[in-house]
């Protein structure tokens, strides 16, 4: 049997909205951080929430609040191109979307590169501004006053004026466009010295500086404007190095299912790269560390587990507890575990969910603790590593506690060898309805939920 999940059906509110084969998406969103990790997920209650724009970033709602200046970003990439009967200004605008999300600066940048390719050679200028509060303008030295259809228009044309710091956009008095003030002095920079606009719906818009190019792009990078776009397989500013995990292909802009497969990762503490299995369907990048088919034996010693075994692309696969503990401490993760039950079972499905998985080191006994952990009705499964965090792991070779001798399987035990599940076991357990119950097959995944710890 194979695994047929939905693994990430979600639910929200939000409002999506492509702007040039780029994804935008727009939100109001409570002000804690909620999770949307099934269709039967509810969103917690708080007193207040944000009526401001919000990034939707992975899982989560961003929300940038007025009350912090100088927050959103606003990356143009202006495409010249020099043939005749093409638009001599190509532009694409991302609005509303954080600056450390570069997934979608990157994939603006790809669609430049066949653009420019298609027209002949081009140029490709790339610019963020800083969007500050409405209400508040420059006072500094303008350097002219042009007419536009939106605030792109604007950006577009500070953008193409190397002299240009930023623009006053205020609404048209004649059509429904809007006025652009360019400016070329503003002092300091950012959203301080600004004075009150004659008209509510005015803003300053800053031009930042422009960073530096890198030397030279590594390992089969392209620099396009300011930046490299990485192959698949690398990233870093010059894609210097191999990818960290499955969501930083993802990033690159390889995000649809004919790219999933094996690839290799080196997460930050790793000396050595290792193989993981790479799925790119549900809108992130999701990294599988254990595969698993009953007919295949993991009752493996110490090192054996250590090191990990198998094939990523056969459901006879561990990534190993060394290589797992590299994965899971270099950002917050999430594990979700999914699991089939025989056939004859009335219930066929399973699934449990953990949030901030970490794997402490060896000379921890590879340690698992997790904030929380939660199923869905539809694939109901007890929490298979309750027992008293953390919890320690066990093996023939290296019995930390004697669990493993006692119950002749391998495993993460806690106090009194207490345990939920036998990932290891042949065959397979999880704990279902207070009772264990035998499995089938099972994957076991991981979801990055926020920056690498750099």
């Amino acid at each position: 049997m194979t695994l047929q999940f939905h693994l990430f059906s979600r639910i929200s509110s939000c409002l999506a909205l492509t702007l040039a084969t780029v994804g935008v998406r727009r939100c109001s969103c409570f002000k804690n951080k909620f999770k949307l990790s099934s269709s039967k997920a509810t969103v917690p209650k708080t007193s207040s929430s944000c009526h401001q724009s919000a990034a939707v970033l992975k899982t989560s709602c961003t929300c940038h609040h007025q009350e912090q200046l100088y927050h959103k970003q606003v990356p143009v990439v202006i495409i010249k191109l020099p043939k005749s009967g093409i638009p001599s200004d190509l532009v694409i605008g991302v609005f509303t979307m954080a600056e450390t999300d570069k997934k979608f600066i990157t994939q603006a940048m790809m669609l430049s590169m066949i653009l420019v390719g298609a027209y002949g050679n081009g140029e490709i200028v790339q610019d963020s501004f800083g969007l500050c509060p409405r209400g508040q303008v420059s006072g500094g030295q303008q350097m002219g006053v042009v007419s536009g259809r939106s605030k792109v228009d604007c950006l577009t044309r500070c953008s193409q004026l190397a002299g240009c710091v930023g623009v006053n956009v205020c609404p048209s008095d004649l059509d429904e466009g809007v006025t652009c003030t360019l400016m070329s002095d503003h002092s300091p920079s950012g959203c301080n010295n600004l004075i009150t606009a004659e008209s509510p719906l005015c803003r300053f818009v800053q031009k930042n500086a422009r960073p530096e190019p890198p030397e030279f792009c590594q390992n089969g990078g392209t620099q396009i404007g300011n930046q490299c776009v990485c192959p698949m397989q690398y990233s870093g500013t010059t894609c210097n190095r191999l990818v960290r995990d499955c969501e930083e292909v993802y990033a690159n802009g390889y995000n649809t299912g004919q790219y999933n497969g094996v690839f290799n990762i080196q997460p930050i503490p790793a000396t050595l790269p290792f193989q993981v299995l790479c799925n790119f369907e549900w809108g992130i990048g999701i990294t599988y560390a254990l595969l698993r088919n009953s007919i295949y034996d993991f009752n493996k010693n110490w090192t054996e587990l250590r090191d990990g075994f198998g094939d990523p692309s056969s459901f006879n696969f561990f990534v190993g507890l060394e290589n797992l503990h590299h994965l899971l401490n270099q950002a917050e993760y999430e594990v979700h575990v999914y699991f089939v039950y025989p056939e004859d079972e009335t219930m066929s499905l399973g699934s449990a969910f953990y949030n901030n998985v970490t794997v402490g080191p060896e000379a921890e006994y590879y340690s698992l603790t997790y904030d929380s952990f939660f199923s869905v009705s539809e694939r109901p499964a007890d929490d298979g590593f309750e027992g008293g965090l953390p919890l320690l792991f066990s093996a023939q070779g290296q019995d930390t506690n004697g669990c493993a001798s006692l119950s002749a399987v391998p495993g993460w035990y806690g106090p009194g060898c207490v345990t939920n599940n036998g990932l290891f076991a042949s065959p397979m357990t999880w704990s279902t309805g207070g009772a264990m119950r035998s499995l089938d097959e099972l994957e076991f995944i991981v979801e990055r939920t926020s920056a690498f710890y750099e």
